[in-house]
């Protein structure tokens, strides 16, 4: 598990790096004190690397579920664990899209893009 460990700091690292970048749409935002505005931009940004981030996990988890599938060797707790794992990162990836679709009824709802 060290592997999927360094490989979650390193993609923590980039997700934080891409963060910090500015962006052209702050350029339209102009360089006034923040505002509500900006504030708006900040939770967009925060929502859109969390659900990216989220769905890098499940990507991980469900590759770290076939390398354990594959290296099980039959074994039926090997095999449960395996079976364990692909389940819980399914239901990650499903908790992270209804997730994503209240936001967009949020949004539809009040006219605020969150997305």
């Amino acid at each position: 598990m060290p592997v999927v460990s360094r490989l979650f700091s390193l993609l923590s690292l980039v997700s934080c790096l891409l963060f910090l970048l500015p962006n052209s749409a702050n350029a339209a935002l102009g360089d006034g004190p923040a505002g509500v505005v900006q504030l708006q931009e900040l939770v967009r940004r925060i929502i859109n690397i969390s659900v990216g981030i989220g769905f890098m996990f499940v990507t991980v988890m469900l590759v770290v579920a076939g390398i354990k599938y594959l290296v099980s060797g039959g074994e039926p707790k090997a095999l449960g664990s395996a079976a364990g794992t692909v389940t819980w990162a399914l239901l990650g990836a499903l908790f992270l899209a209804l997730a994503w679709i209240i936001l967009k009824l949020v949004g539809a709802l009040t006219g605020v893009d969150v997305l």
